[in-house]
Formats: structure tokens, sequence, C-alpha cells
């Protein structure tokens, strides 16, 4: 009987180890396909927010990345910072937040994600999302 055990729980963990892995699908995306997916969610989010900012929400502003060139080296690291630092509303913060990760996702397969933005400048919301959209 303790060797019909021991063998049953073998063949337990022989099936756990062999198990497929679930992977997140974005991690398989190339970097030209993540840089699709920024400009088409920073698109998104930059649509939602000019049709709020029509209807008379005030949009927030955000830090810049750089006071002299937009897409400068680590540019999506620090975009990918100061989304998770903006002081958003409710209705852009799903969007946001689906733009952030897949910063995030980017950022990690380009090995950029350790970064620290320099400037306490502010711009607007709307025009850091194009930044973002000019730099994919």
């Amino acid at each position: 009987m303790k060797n019909f055990q021991i063998l049953t729980l073998m063949m337990m963990f022989v099936m756990v180890i062999a198990a497929p892995q679930h992977k997140d699908p974005s991690l398989e995306k190339t970097k030209k396909q993540l840089l699709a997916d920024i400009h088409e969610c920073a698109s998104t989010l930059k649509q939602l927010a000019e049709e709020l900012k029509k209807n008379g929400t005030k949009l927030p502003k955000v830090k810049t990345i750089s006071d002299s060139s937009t897409c400068v080296e680590g540019f999506f690291c620090l975009a990918e910072k100061v989304l998770k630092h903006a002081n958003l509303s409710a209705n852009l913060k799903p969007a946001a937040n689906n733009l952030t990760r897949v910063l995030n996702v980017y950022n990690k397969k380009t090995g950029n994600n350790n970064c620290t933005l320099h400037t306490n400048n502010t711009k607007s919301f709307i025009s850091f999302l194009e930044d973002i959209k000019n730099c994919t």
C-alpha cells in the first residue's frame, strides 16, 4: 500500500511538471507588434481624453519626459512612470492602465525598465499622448 501511495505521488508530481505553462501572450509579441499596440492604446486614450475635454472635464497636467527632444533614450520607460503617477479621472483610468501594461511589457522586452524622471516641467495630457504616438 505504501508503494502505491509513493507511486501515486510521483505520478502526480510528473503530471504537474509536464503540464503546459500558461504564458502572457503579450510577452510573445515582437517589439514591432508591441509598438503598434502602444500606438493604438495611446490613440484610444487620446481620443477619450479629447472627448472628455470637449464635454468640460479638466484634464491633468503630466510631467514632461524631456525638455529637449521628445523621443529620448528610455522614452517608453519614462512614459510608463508618468502614466503610473498621473492623477487621472475614473473615466480615463481603464484605458491608461491598458497603455501602462503594454508599456511595461515593451520595457521588459527591451530591458529598459530602470529609469528616473529628471524634470518638474509639465505639459497637457493630450500632448503627452501625442508624444507617445509619435515615438512609436
